[in-house]
């Protein structure tokens, strides 16, 4: 997200963040917060499925959907949610999914 934050300014872009909802300790989004931020000239919608340190599970199809709403692409970080769940594009129906080898046992930098 920070090479997004530094380079979206020279691209004529505006990144809006979401916070996780107000005295919730789990991480959930603050879905009000982050329904309100997409709109019609929303370009990107981009969210993580899983929280690796809180464990969260994130309604990564509901997000799809809202960029789907207003025309936008729909990138969804999996990198920690597809080691543990089945991953189905299709049903997901994004526009993009990545995740990295390091989370099943592959290359780290050690």
């Amino acid at each position: 997200m920070r090479t997004s934050v530094r380079a979206g300014p020279g691209a004529g872009a505006r990144l809006h963040a979401s916070r996780r909802a107000d005295g919730r300790r789990d991480g959930d989004l603050n879905w009000d917060s982050f329904e309100a931020s997409v709109n019609k000239r929303t370009k990107l919608v981009a969210v993580g499925a899983a929280s690796n340190a809180l464990g969260t599970i994130v309604d990564a199809a509901r997000a799809v959907r809202l960029a789907q709403a207003v025309g936008a692409l729909a990138f969804v970080d999996a990198v920690h949610y597809a080691p543990h769940h089945l991953v189905d594009v299709r049903v997901l129906d994004c526009d993009f999914l990545v995740c990295s080898a390091y989370k099943f046992t592959g290359l780290t930098s050690e």
